[in-house]
């Protein structure tokens, strides 16, 4: 799993909170680092955040389009400069195959990963070390 977030402090938060869910993580801070950890590394799942320096969630899922197979992604947003449920939208409309606005709980991140997960993925998820 890719988590891209440019807070530092909620992208250790989600980091810490996913892999002792049992998924492998990789963190980005921006899509620029998204891109080439994906380039590099085979990710099934993505979590997004939409307002970033630099490359942005939007242009961070206009790019995936060009992946094969390209992660199923939940995007993330508190709204920046415009509301959250209208940014969401926007990413939906983008390929994102889930959203969750921010602030969300750690079950709701957890649920909506969950739901976004292969049957296969749940099934044989483990609890092996962060990366």
């Amino acid at each position: 799993m890719l988590l891209v977030e440019d807070s530092a402090e909620l992208l250790n938060y989600m980091g810490e909170l996913v892999a002792s869910a049992g998924y492998d993580v990789l963190r980005a801070n921006d899509g620029d680092q998204a891109m080439e950890l994906l380039r590099e590394n085979r990710c099934d799942l993505m979590v997004l955040d939409l307002f970033m320096p630099n490359k942005d969630g939007i242009e961070t899922l206009r790019e995936l389009s060009k992946f094969s197979p390209r992660p199923r992604t939940l995007a993330i947003s508190g709204g920046g400069r415009f509301s959250a449920p209208d940014t969401l939208r926007v990413a939906a409309r983008l390929g994102a195959d889930s959203t969750l606005a921010k602030p969300f709980t750690p079950r709701q991140l957890l649920d909506a990963l969950k739901d976004l997960a292969s049957p296969q993925e749940q099934k044989t998820q483990t609890a092996s070390p962060a990366r």
